[in-house]
This record gives C-alpha cells, structure tokens and sequence, in this order.
C-alpha cells in the first residue's frame, strides 16, 4: 500500500473562534498502523532548520529544503484556506514575493484546515463563503490548495504537507506562520503564530535586514522551478523520497 493509499485523515474538533495555536486532537482512520506525526523540535531564531522534502501543488516535482539552501535565503509560509487570517493577507504576502522573487526563494507550505463545516466554523469564513469539510485524503487536499490559490492569485511555489502535517507540525507552523532560512540553513526569523502574529510587514522588514547583512545572488531565476500559474494538469501521486 503506497502513502496516498494509508491515508491518516485528520478529523478538526474541538476550536474557538479565530485560528488558535496548538493542534486539536488526532483520530486516526484507515490505516490504525501508521506512524504518530512527529513532535516539533527546536524552531527557534538561530537553529538548524528542519529538513523537509514534499511534493509540489503541481505534482510535477518534489522539493527538498536542503537543496536551497546555500544558494540564497529562503522563505517559509505555512497556512491554508480555511484560516481566515492567512488567506485574508495572501495579497500582502503575494506583493512580498514578486518585490524579493530575484533575492528569495519564497515557499508556501500547505498543511491543515484550521475552520471547517465537520469542525468548529468561523464567522469569518461564513463572511467570505470558505466553506468545507477537513479535507480526508492527500488528492482532496490538494484541490482545495489549488482553488485557494486560484482564487488568490498565488504565484509562488507551492508544497502540500502530508496528511499527518508532518513539516507543519515540525515547523509549530499551524495554523499561519512565516519564517526566514539564511543562507547558512539557519532560522533568522520566525513570527508568531496567526493571527496575531501573522505580519507580512514584519516579514518584508526582516528579509530586507538579512539582504542587507550579506552577500547574496541577484536576478536569477528561482531555484523552484514551478509556480502555480503554470501547472497545467494536476498530478494527485503522492512521492517519497
């Protein structure tokens, strides 16, 4: 059985209004076998960053964190659709990438609803017409990705984390989070969780402070190959490396 296949669908139970911090509780369905998500580490300013490898939203390729490093710094934005904060500044974050795209590699990490119809449901989503279920497999995750990202105009490279969050939870980065990588694979910057700390000002100030501090390639293409704008067909194949 391959990794689509064992799915652990992760059922939202028990939120407040408004994106909270900690992760609810996990049912595990189908496979009862699977391996529990691992605990976050060490994120802190000044860490080694996590190594990560996942599939992009397009299904073309599969991207590994490590490789980018070194090259330039990288960006780090973990959130999805259903978390009222993230979605309603991805037009100020998606400014910050096309300002730095020749300076940063940008990387949105698309992991878990934070407010669905099956779970406890926000105001604010019922506002803006966001409205779903907890997505309960790999391919039902990345449809949603991808209308979240038609609908917003995402341009940025994408990733899809797996089904137990496992970058995201590594990251402590649900339900909204940004971080800055240096070119050395250390975390420079981490903001607070969403929604009060989801502050796409205070990322531009900060990767401006660390292009100010070193040396660093301009005016080449991103390393990332793929933005969501040029996806063509969607290849719902989950990879492992």
């Amino acid at each position: 059985m391959n990794s689509t296949q064992k799915i652990v669908a992760l059922l939202c139970s028990g939120w407040v209004f408004g994106c909270g911090r900690q992760f609810p509780p996990v049912e595990h369905h189908v496979d009862v076998s699977q391996e529990q998500p691992e605990e976050s580490g060490d994120v802190s300013q000044g860490v080694l960053a996590p190594d990560f490898e996942l599939l992009s939203l397009s299904g073309e390729k599969t991207v590994r964190l490590r490789e980018l490093i070194g090259q330039r710094p990288v960006v780090l934005i973990f959130g999805a659709y259903a978390c009222s904060p993230f979605r309603r500044q991805m037009g100020a974050v998606n400014r910050l990438y096309e300002k730095f795209v020749n300076d940063v590699d940008f990387l949105l990490v698309y992991g878990r609803e934070a407010h669905t119809e099956d779970g406890i449901q926000s105001a604010y989503n019922r506002e803006d017409g966001v409205l779903f279920n907890q997505p309960k497999t790999f391919q039902e995750r990345c449809l949603i990705a991808l209308r979240f990202c038609e609908q917003q105009h995402v341009t940025m490279p994408v990733v899809v984390d797996d089904m137990k969050d496992s970058v995201t939870r590594a990251y402590e980065g649900f339900p909204a989070r940004m971080y800055v990588i240096d070119g050395d694979g250390k975390i420079y910057f981490q903001s607070d969780w969403g929604p009060s700390g989801y502050m796409p000002t205070l990322l531009k100030a900060m990767i401006e402070e660390l292009l100010e501090a070193v040396p660093r390639k301009r005016g080449g293409a991103s390393s990332l190959g793929v933005s969501v704008t040029s996806m063509g067909t969607l290849q719902l194949v989950r990879r492992v490396g």
